[in-house]
């Protein structure tokens, strides 16, 4: 471990130098449009999910869009965060699974 810290440590000065460096590895470049992007987007599911506890099958169709939707962009943050995006994938699956198992208009 202090090896590798080292080495950081001793290559940090040049990387400085160097800006396109670190505007190229990052995932989001405006922090404040994704910001209020992920803040509307967590207020649309959660508005599909209360929405569908209320039983309304636009509710449940909202949220069927919105987690197939959320598994696509998942899908493309693979290379820069593999687990977590591996772990959003399935977790947007599974709600999409379980939004439409049994799903029947005449039951809402």
């Amino acid at each position: 471990m202090p090896n590798g810290m080292v080495r950081v440590g001793s290559c940090a000065p040049e990387r400085l130098q160097h800006t396109s460096y670190y505007t190229s590895h990052l995932v989001y470049t405006n922090l404040t449009f994704w910001g209020w992007a992920f803040l509307i987007w967590g207020v649309l599911q959660i508005l599909a999910g209360a929405v569908t506890l209320s039983r309304n099958a636009w509710g449940a169709y909202l949220g069927v869009g919105l987690a197939a939707t959320s598994a696509i962009l998942w899908f493309f943050m693979i290379f820069a965060a593999p687990f977590a995006a591996i772990l959003g994938v399935t977790v947007s699956l599974l709600v999409v699974g379980g939004f439409t198992a049994g799903m029947h208009p005449d039951e809402y």
